[in-house]
């Protein structure tokens, strides 16, 4: 069976909708720019950086559940806008 050439070759499979690998750079880039999509953020080179670094910085077990991540970023977002 040939392997089919429409495909996205920087994509190793589908994005898993329940959970986000973040040792797979293209699921993590998923998930930023469907949170900020979501959470209505600035779509800029910065805002996405600071997100993926925040991301990746989560101090959980991986595989992460998306719905955890967001937890755990709208927890990060909301504890930096009080601060200043």
């Amino acid at each position: 069976m040939p392997w089919p050439d429409n495909d996205n070759s920087s994509i190793r499979g589908p994005i898993d909708q329940q959970w986000v690998a973040l040792t797979e750079p293209h699921e993590v880039s998923s998930f930023v720019h469907h949170y900020i999509t979501t959470r209505g953020y600035a779509n800029n080179p910065t805002s996405i950086a600071t997100l993926k670094a925040d991301a990746l910085a989560y101090p959980g077990r991986r595989p992460v559940k998306r719905i955890d991540l967001e937890a755990h970023l709208d927890k990060v977002y909301a504890a930096r806008k009080a601060k200043g």
